[in-house]
């Protein structure tokens, strides 16, 4: 699954969108906010996407 992928983008998606994008999914998937299993692993995957596209 590639950075863009994770984070619902496109990959011509302007340095804004890629922030809004973040922002959105991490507040979605942050584990005190979200007790699913999988969120702690899934917010991972959104922070590592975000640092590689930032």
């Amino acid at each position: 699954m590639t950075p863009y992928e994770v984070l619902g983008i496109s990959p011509e998606a302007t340095p804004q969108e890629i922030k809004k994008a973040f922002r959105r999914l991490i507040a979605q998937w942050h584990p005190d906010k979200n007790p699913h299993p999988e969120a702690e692993a899934m917010s991972k995957k959104i922070i590592a996407a975000y640092t590689i596209l930032s």
